[in-house]
């Protein structure tokens, strides 16, 4: 009778963690999926978005300190399947915690000559946007949208230095540059790459 019952008791517990192990794994997908889908529609709405001439005198001006998540520009990067889209620098949520960071000391894409800096986590963390970075190779193409523009860039440098709290970012200050930055996942170094701007044209 005692064997009889450990082993009923055993199958439940077993069913019990299975079922809670299953349960917390598709909960976690779900969650993915619903935020995937979030990007998603923040990138189509960063699309369809277009600018009009507006009459000023018919508008009421409210007062806010509440902080527009919406979309500036959006990087894409075919080798590697990332399309992500970048807040304000001036942003709370524009940090490596959250999103793809455009860094304060960065130019942005339109800026002549300018370095449009990005950093983001690599590892296996759901944060973790550039951890295929690792990937690109010399001749890759990345790609920015911003301000009804597409720019198109070249990756022309890729080294590793140490993590020492400090990048020293290494480019041609004549071109107009987009520097990524990562950490190398379970090393003490850091991973950058220089790309250079080939050419933009408009996408309205």
């Amino acid at each position: 009778m005692r064997v009889e019952k450990s082993r009923k008791l055993w199958f439940i517990i077993s069913f019990l963690l299975i079922f809670i192990g299953t349960f917390l794994i598709f909960n976690k997908y779900y969650r993915f999926a619903k935020e995937d889908k979030i990007e998603r529609k923040k990138i189509q709405e960063f699309f369809e978005f277009t600018e009009n001439e507006i009459n000023i005198d018919n508008i009421e001006v409210v007062n806010s300190n509440v902080q527009e998540n919406n979309y500036i520009a959006v990087l894409e990067i075919p080798k590697i399947n990332l399309k992500k889209g970048l807040l304000p620098k001036d942003n709370e949520h524009n940090n490596v915690n959250e999103n793809v960071t455009i860094l304060k000391e960065s130019d942005m894409p339109d800026i002549e000559k300018g370095n449009f800096i990005l950093a983001s986590h690599s590892g296996t963390s759901k944060q973790a946007f550039f951890k295929n970075v690792y990937k690109l190779d010399i001749g890759d193409e990345i790609y920015v949208y911003y301000k009804n523009k597409k720019y198109v860039y070249k990756i022309v440098d890729k080294y590793e230095p140490k993590k020492t709290g400090k990048v020293n970012i290494k480019r041609d200050i004549n071109k107009s540059t987009l520097t990524l930055i990562t950490c190398k996942a379970f090393t003490d170094k850091q991973i950058v790459i220089i790309s250079q701007l080939l050419n933009f044209y408009s996408i309205k």
